[in-house]
């Protein structure tokens, strides 16, 4: 057991290492914070609890460090496990490529966690032992202060705050940085000062607390004058985005943020990339997170998604009261759901040809208001799952609207025990359909893949984890090596319906009122 005074003594021997440390963590944790409404609520945790962790044990175990790094390793896995949700791999290997394949499935499902964490805990400790003089401390600030302030002047991201606040870390570093050299140089009139601690320490706390007060409360003004970038932009003939107060608003004059997204209405050529911002597009209250539907596709051409003859002939339900129950072709009876009731509000006035939700939809509550009468127009599609919005005589898009869906709650046990079987030979022609131009390297891969799996479940499993840990998304992909990539692989699922496995932006929602946002990243989140 090491005594109190013994690690007390220990710590005033390193004050200022565990200190940069621990400011360390703090730049960090408001650096991160930017992501606010971009990042998942479980992200913002796993960061948060990597970073309490690797900064509790730097500063209170006194351990060394070859007994502190295998710790802190355990505990930001374990923090990524629980955040995750994750279960298990479902097998247990009994060779080297077992093993290889284990232990990707254990990373798909730590997946993006892990990763997250990993970083924020390497940085903790690169950033707090490597920044330690006073050079450094101006590198490490001033690249900080460097990105929030471009992102703060060319985003509708308020950072005001974030950049206060890594100026007061960085006068609390230079400051702690300037003692900590009076120490080394001069340790008698060290001693001498720590006699008196008042009187030393209070004008130091004074001075600093002013100017993070100042800094964080200071009234918004016009900027007097223009950076370098709003000159050139403007010498050009073009406007620049002003952003006062609410920085969601742009002045009178400026241009509208770029909102384009990856969602397409022509699918029909993959793979020539897109850009979108992360403006928001609809704000959602629901009680469930979940996959949310918009349009579908079945009929792939090896070059991109069109609508296979079914679906353009598909007959619509018309004429949907409020509350009705819409119908589905599917036979889910043996499958245990949940409804979930969502509210939703349009942040642009974008026009799409269908609503989105939960899929599928079981009911529709009202459009527009619920004073209003749902469109006689409005039609769904009990195959395609599709509630599609009349392109004529409804006028605009609505504005918000409710609607409830019934989910599926998936039981991996019961997955594993059944067939992916369809007994209807035109489904089996519409989901199942592969193109003629397909190679027959991806059908050799796919049996490869799939060849020791005990079930069609984990076969679909073993082939998603190979695309996951080869095939980053991007959505910018380099069409030279489109020959060389796989396109798309199509299973049949208990449903019925085809697993479309395909380079495509997901739309998500969260469980609380929050922004959705069309997320490009391959990040899926727990189950």
């Amino acid at each position: 057991m090491i005594r109190l005074s013994e690690w007390l003594r220990g710590w005033r021997k390193d004050w200022f290492g565990k200190l940069s440390l621990l400011l360390v963590a703090v730049l960090i944790w408001k650096y991160v914070s930017v992501m606010e409404g971009y990042w998942w609520p479980e992200t913002f945790q796993a960061v948060y609890f990597t970073i309490v962790f690797a900064a509790a044990t730097e500063l209170l175990l006194p351990l060394s460090r070859l007994f502190r790094l295998p710790l802190q390793l355990a505990g930001t896995i374990f923090i990524a496990w629980r955040i995750s949700g994750y279960e298990g791999a479902g097998f247990r290997p009994t060779s080297a490529d077992e093993l290889v394949l284990w232990g990707q499935s254990v990373l798909s499902g730590l997946y993006p966690f892990i990763w997250i964490g990993l970083a924020i805990w390497l940085l903790l400790l690169l950033f707090g032992s490597w920044a330690v003089t006073r050079i450094r401390i101006f590198g490490t600030v001033g690249v900080c202060l460097l990105s929030l302030t471009i992102a703060d002047s060319f985003t509708p991201i308020y950072l005001w705050d974030e950049v206060a606040w890594t100026v007061f870390v960085g006068l609390c570093w230079l400051v702690a940085e300037h003692f900590a050299r009076f120490e080394r140089e001069h340790p008698r009139s060290w001693k001498e000062l720590l006699e008196y601690p008042a009187a030393f320490f209070l004008p130091i706390v004074l001075v600093l607390t002013i100017v993070m007060t100042s800094g964080v409360f200071v009234p918004e003004v016009a900027p007097v004058i223009k950076d370098p970038y709003t000159i050139w932009v403007e010498s050009r003939g073009q406007t620049v985005n002003g952003f006062l107060g609410d920085k969601g608003i742009p002045l009178e004059g400026g241009r509208n943020a770029d909102t384009r997204s990856g969602y397409s209405r022509n699918d029909t050529k993959l793979g020539e990339g897109f850009q979108f911002d992360y403006s928001p597009v609809m704000t959602v209250e629901t009680s469930h997170r979940s996959y949310w539907r918009g349009e579908t596709k079945s009929l792939y051409t090896g070059e991109g998604w069109l609508d296979s003859r079914n679906e353009r002939n598909e007959q619509l339900l018309r004429d949907i009261g409020p509350g009705e129950s819409l119908p589905l072709a599917d036979d889910r009876g043996r499958a245990k759901t949940v409804k979930v009731t969502q509210t939703v509000t349009m942040d642009r006035e974008d026009r799409y040809p269908v609503l989105f939700a939960a899929g599928p939809i079981s009911s529709v509550q009202w459009i527009g208001s619920e004073d209003e009468p749902i469109p006689e127009r409005l039609g769904w599609g009990a195959e395609s799952w599709e509630l599609q919005w009349p392109a004529r005589n409804a006028g605009r898009f609505p504005k918000s609207y409710a609607v409830v869906s019934e989910l599926i709650e998936l039981d991996e046990t019961e997955l594993r025990k059944a067939k992916a079987e369809m007994s209807d030979e035109a489904g089996r022609r519409q989901y199942l359909q592969l193109p003629d131009s397909l190679p027959d390297r991806v059908r050799d891969l796919a049996a490869q893949l799939t060849e020791k799996a005990a079930s069609d479940y984990d076969k679909a499993k073993a082939i998603e984890t190979y695309l996951r840990m080869n095939y980053s998304y991007t959505n910018t992909p380099d069409l030279s090596k489109n020959g060389a990539t796989i396109s798309s692989i199509r299973s049949c699922s208990r449903s019925g319906k085809g697993i479309a496995i395909t380079i495509r932006p997901r739309w998500w929602c969260w469980p609380v009122r929050r922004t959705c946002r069309p997320d490009g990243s391959k990040a899926t989140p727990p189950a």
